[in-house]
């Protein structure tokens, strides 16, 4: 019953101690300017940014069903002051294409490999993950993964 309890209490402190050094904070933030210099020329062209125009850039993924869903919901945006670019960050491309004629998602960029995980890493998105971040007109994010 003792080494039970140890094992216990080593599980609690190491979940204590590991929880304390994640801040919980995934993807770039409301507030920070969303690093769209990182973005390939191709998407970065498309993401200049208008005076009064936001654009709502969703990076989605064919094994995260929520991306998915959200990529589909942010399609039907008429707002003409927001501009979706969808950027695909699969590592599998023909998967990516099949899952897009799928659920009828319309254009879409593709990032592939080691561009992906740059991507990846620069806006702070989980592995296989999406996530969509409202960008205002000074560059500044201004929602996460917001709902319209």
């Amino acid at each position: 019953m003792r080494k039970v309890t140890f094992i216990i209490a080593s599980l609690v402190l190491l979940f204590a101690v590991t929880s304390a050094y994640n801040d919980g904070n995934r993807g770039v933030q409301p507030g920070q300017t969303a690093p769209l210099s990182e973005l390939p020329e191709a998407i970065a062209n498309e993401a200049v940014l208008n005076a009064n125009e936001q654009i709502l850039l969703n990076f989605w993924s064919a094994s995260d069903a929520e991306s998915r869903v959200r990529t589909k919901h942010y399609q039907s945006i008429t707002d003409k002051n927001i501009r979706l670019i969808n950027v695909n960050i699969d590592d599998n491309e023909s998967l990516s294409r099949a899952i897009a004629k799928a659920d009828g998602i319309a254009h879409s960029h593709r990032i592939h490999g080691s561009l992906a995980e740059k991507i990846r890493r620069e806006f702070r998105l989980p592995d296989n993950c999406g996530g969509a971040l409202l960008i205002a007109s000074d560059g500044t994010v201004s929602a996460a993964n917001p709902e319209f």
